[in-house]
């Protein structure tokens, strides 16, 4: 795993780099079971990232067909190096194989903005979910993203008062926060 994150590395500062931007950190970390979190700092990062961060996630894309390719793990319990087979390509939509058979998915986040765009989904989904139970009558945000929407769920999952829900559709899918 330790080689394959370096190569993964290796890889995106020599993909920033031909690009013409000036990487200046690069850390990449396994995050949990099935993601490789990537973080980077960049110089120009506007260009790099795109209006709404949509190019954030056209370099994931490309990381993630990188490691769909490249992968190699190490299965250590059986002290073999697992082979991904020919059939096995095309079987995961966004990442390598990891040891239990699932996939990585590569989640990269430049100069904090993935961060910074989280922090304030997640202060919006409070703030949703205070009105909602308030004025005691469903909350519509606005159109979102799939990425964004997921975690406005995921941040309203376990309130007590409040359940959620996607409506519409793509791409002007929105969350409704509704009061139990």
């Amino acid at each position: 795993m330790e080689e394959t994150i370096e190569k993964l590395k290796d890889f995106l500062t020599l993909l920033i780099k031909t690009s013409g931007f000036s990487l200046k950190t690069v850390e990449v970390r396994k995050d949990d079971a099935k993601t490789i979190k990537i973080e980077i700092s960049i110089e120009g990062a506007g260009l790099v990232i795109g209006e709404n961060g949509e190019n954030i996630f056209a370099w994931e894309e490309v990381l993630n067909q990188w490691l769909r390719k490249n992968w190699n793990l190490t299965d250590h319990s059986a002290d073999q190096r697992l082979v991904r087979q020919p059939a096995d390509y095309g079987a995961a939509k966004t990442s390598g194989a990891t040891q239990s058979g699932g996939y990585f998915r590569a989640v990269l986040d430049i100069n904090n903005y993935r961060w910074q765009i989280e922090q304030r989904l997640r202060e919006l989904a409070k703030k949703s979910a205070r009105e909602a139970v308030l004025s005691k009558k469903p909350v519509k945000l606005p159109k979102m993203s799939s990425y964004e929407r997921r975690i406005i769920h995921t941040e309203l999952a376990l309130h007590p008062n409040v359940a959620t829900e996607s409506e519409g559709q793509s791409p002007n899918r929105q969350v409704v926060v509704r009061p139990l």
